[in-house]
């Protein structure tokens, strides 16, 4: 490459775009028919915002028809930022025809069909370079792309699994990715019997690195192929020779269970597995602690009803095994900060009454001892305890809130003392309740900070219950508020990396009307990524409603950049089943990208946006400008379609990180009840600005 050429690409990696702008415009002045020259300009427009000059560029260049694969690959990449994939297969594809014989052409042609998801057309590029022998992978290339096709036309799948046979007769069929295509594709044309046959046959056993892989791979085939007489077998050996403690094992099996005809067939199956996890019971991991997964199971299994293949009706008493199998449970693993979370979907089938006898149980398990471990397991023991209270409602609320926080605060302080570690405060000395304790480490929390917020929740709550009660003492509310908030920002000083003390804060400081502090608090977490989707809506309608509109403004234009970007990038991602020989995940890397494309959240920002320029411009006051608040056209149409059909949206949340414990209801931003919804009309998005919780 020239070297003037080097400084403009040297500038494009450095995000130097002007220069690389001025530096591409003198190069052209001396070669104005470089088409490497204003490819790359092209690109530095589109990085500097300037998307019609940028497009302009390129299609210069594109009407010259270049054959060199260096600036055929910095078109695509503009063309790809401009959402104008067409062109760039355009460019390749008159290429290609200028030099059939150029394989390098040739990829470059099949790859754009693959991102425009053109099954027919790469399919028949496929088979050109098949024909050519261009890549041994092309013969599959082949039959994935008459997959996908199968989609639309599910005629297709009888002729896809063909060749795929045909690629099993000659040997072809030499990965596991490559077993596991062909097994996808009998399971989804009905042949269950050739998927079985195939996984049974020694040759591909090869395949597994580990025998525990295999045997997995076997049982989920059994079990998608309704054997579950084999399938259940299977994993009762895996349970019992490879992985007692995968809790997805044991609700295989349960799954096995419940599609057995005869309910005697049943009702054996759940003694087997029942005296399965009890000779399981003795196992231990590494550090000597029992493995969760058999008494998990004791429980599921005393709460589950054979006969009737369904588990007993909630309002029934619980039966004794069934509270044994729970308080067994307790016993155990009560000190680990999962077990509120591992038995959460078992508290409707037991009353009020099980907290007591949990209590009675930890206090049986107190100690003495003042070794850092036993504290800790204690402090843990404490938080299931009123986490259980919490869940039943024992914990006080309305006029009792007070109180209860105060108790809740107490525990909290108790266990403070005796586990908090040292915050690095930058002074060196740290918190001074704690100066003589371990440093806390970067992401890691302090163990009692259930506690806090237990108590800062019990205070919200109370503040809510009296605003909806019309409580005669209008400033009760605000002073549960404002002592929850307390609350929070006190126990996010010793324990700065919880991040769930920093989310309830937001929403309190937005409850309060504190748009600013709630901003300062979001920016300080550094959301990126997927998270913004799942964490903006908890303080966006509030900033805006609160007249801080130029923040929401520039929130609302992060959250539409990372959208838009996602879906590019999936353009590029889509190939790599193609590229890495994955084909069985052709269709889900697919089914990605169309679900980034139907974001709830963003497809409502996105409609927002239009309301907000044409309200809030020009007023400075947000009463003025909520009469105003009609989202534009162009917006709607995004929502509904052209043809007045409502769009399938999908939720693109990601709160994997959150423990589903520390989340209200009644705290949700307005946009949350929009955005859990499946779909969202233009009515929703015409009148939630108008729902927000203004009246706080």
């Amino acid at each position: 490459m020239d070297r003037k050429l080097r400084e403009v690409c040297d500038a494009i990696d450095y995000k130097n775009y002007k220069q690389a702008v001025k530096l591409a415009s003198q190069y052209l002045q001396k070669k104005p028919n470089d088409h490497a020259a204003r490819a790359l300009k092209g690109m530095a427009l589109q990085k500097l915002g300037k998307e019609q000059q940028a497009f302009e560029e390129c299609e210069a260049v594109r009407a010259q028809t270049p054959l060199n694969e260096q600036v055929l690959s910095y078109l695509y990449l503009t063309y790809r930022a401009l959402d104008k994939l067409p062109c760039a297969t355009a460019a390749y594809d008159a290429a290609f025809r200028a030099q059939p014989s150029n394989q390098t052409f040739a990829f470059g042609l099949f790859w754009s069909f693959v991102r425009e998801k053109n099954y027919k057309k790469q399919q028949q590029m496929a088979m050109k370079l098949n024909k050519a022998k261009a890549s041994p992978s092309a013969f599959f290339w082949i039959i994935v792309s008459m997959y996908m096709q199968s989609i639309d036309n599910p005629s297709l799948l009888p002729l896809t699994l063909n060749f795929l046979e045909k690629a099993q007769s000659t040997g072809k069929i030499d990965t596991l990715e490559k077993l596991r295509f062909y097994v996808s594709v009998c399971m989804e044309a009905g042949e269950h019997g050739k998927a079985v046959a195939a996984v049974e046959q020694e040759k591909y056993a090869s395949l597994f690195k580990l025998e525990d892989e295999r045997l997995c791979f076997l049982a989920d085939v059994y079990e998608a192929a309704k054997d579950s007489t084999r399938a259940q077998a299977l994993y009762f050996q895996i349970l019992k020779e490879q992985s007692c403690e995968n809790w997805l094992h044991y609700l295989s099996v349960l799954r096995c269970i419940a599609l057995l005809e005869h309910a005697q067939e049943r009702e054996e199956a759940v003694d087997a597995l029942r005296a399965l996890s009890r000779e399981l019971l003795e196992k231990r991991d590494g550090s000597g602690r029992h493995y969760r997964s058999p008494f998990l199971a004791l429980l599921h299994l005393s709460l589950f009803d054979s006969a009737a293949n369904s588990f007993v009706a909630p309002a029934q008493e619980p039966a004794p095994a069934a509270e044994d199998a729970f308080l067994a449970y307790f016993r155990e693993f009560g000190d680990r900060a999962c077990w509120f979370a591992d038995v959460l979907g078992y508290l409707p089938f037991f009353r009020a009454s099980i907290v007591c006898k949990v209590e009675q149980i930890s206090s049986s398990l107190a100690s003495d001892s003042t070794d850092m471990k036993v504290l800790i397991r204690h402090c843990y023991r404490d938080v299931s305890i009123e986490k259980l209270r919490y869940h039943y409602g024992k914990s006080g609320a309305g006029a009792e809130a007070g109180a209860e926080a105060a108790r809740l605060l107490e525990i909290y302080e108790r266990h403070t003392a005796l586990v908090g570690l040292r915050v690095d405060t930058g002074a060196g000395a740290g918190d001074g309740d704690t100066a003589d304790k371990p440093l806390l480490e970067k992401g890691e929390r302090q163990h009692m900070d259930d506690f806090a917020l237990l108590a800062a929740h019990v205070l919200v709550e109370g503040a809510i219950g009296s605003r909806r009660e019309g409580d005669a003492t209008a400033s009760r509310s605000d002073q549960l508020l404002m002592n929850a908030l307390a609350v929070l920002l006190r126990a996010r000083e010793r324990s700065p990396h919880n991040f769930h003390l920093a989310l309830l804060a937001i929403r309190v400081h937005c409850l309060c009307g504190g748009a600013g502090p709630a901003l300062a608090l979001f920016r300080s977490l550094d959301v990126k990524q997927i998270q913004l989707n799942s964490l903006t809506h908890m303080l966006l309608d509030d900033i805006l409603m609160l007249g801080t509109t130029e923040e929401a403004r520039e929130l609302a234009q992060r959250v539409l950049s990372y959208t838009r970007g996602s879906i590019q990038e999936m353009a590029e991602l889509i190939t790599q089943p193609y590229r890495e020989e994955s084909y069985s995940r052709a269709k889900e890397f697919v089914q990605l990208q169309e679900k980034l494309s139907q974001s709830v959240w963003a497809r409502c920002v996105l409609a927002e946006a239009g309301a907000w320029r044409a309200a809030f411009d020009g007023m400075g006051v947000v009463g003025a400008a909520l009469p105003h608040l009609t989202p534009c056209p162009d917006a709607l149409l995004a929502l509904v379609g052209e043809d007045g059909e409502k769009v399938e949206l999908q939720d693109t949340s990601d709160n994997t990180g959150l423990d589903g414990f520390h989340s209200l209801a009644s705290l949700a931003s307005a946009a949350v009840t929009t955005c859990t919804s499946a779909r969202t009309g233009p009515l929703e998005v015409r009148t939630r600005l108008l729902r927000a919780r203004v009246e706080w």
